[in-house]
C-alpha cells in the first residue's frame, strides 16, 4: 500500500496544477504615428482555473524588413514592454492566468504604416 501511495503522489500533485495555452490572433495595420493599436484579445481557455497564475510568457510576431515597432503584451493588470519581436517574460508571474491577453503596438515616429503579422502568445500557468 505504501508503495502504491509514493508512485501516486507524484502525478497528484502535477495533475491540474500547470499548464499552458496558446494564442494566435490576427495580423495587426499599425497605421498612425504615436496612436496604440491593439490585437484582439486572446482568451484561455475554459479548463483554466480561476486560480491559476501566469508564470511565464512567449511570444513571437513578424514586421516587414528594416521596420520597427514599439510592441507590449497586456493584461488588465499590467503592460510588459516587448524588447524585440521573440521572447519570453516572467513579468506577467503571479496575474491571474484566466484573464486575456493582448498585443499593443505603436510606430515610432519615423516608421510608415505596417502590418504585424505572425502574432502568438504561449501562456504557461501554475
Amino acid at each position: 500500500m505504501t508503495l502504491l501511495l509514493l508512485l501516486a503522489w507524484p502525478a497528484a500533485i502535477l495533475a491540474g496544477t500547470a499548464g499552458s495555452w496558446v494564442a494566435e490572433p490576427a495580423s495587426v495595420r499599425v497605421a498612425i504615428e504615436g496612436r496604440d493599436t491593439t490585437s484582439e484579445r486572446m482568451s484561455p481557455p475554459s479548463s483554466v482555473g480561476e486560480d491559476s497564475r501566469l508564470q511565464t510568457v512567449r511570444w513571437r510576431f513578424d514586421v516587414p524588413a528594416k521596420a520597427r515597432v514599439e510592441a507590449w503584451i497586456c493584461h488588465r493588470a499590467k503592460c510588459i514592454p516587448l524588447s524585440s519581436s521573440r521572447g519570453k517574460s516572467q513579468a506577467l508571474a503571479g496575474v491571474p492566468a484566466s484573464t486575456p491577453l493582448w498585443f499593443q503596438f505603436r510606430l515610432p515616429s519615423d516608421q510608415r504604416a505596417l502590418t504585424v503579422q505572425g502574432l502568438q502568445v504561449i501562456a504557461e500557468y501554475r
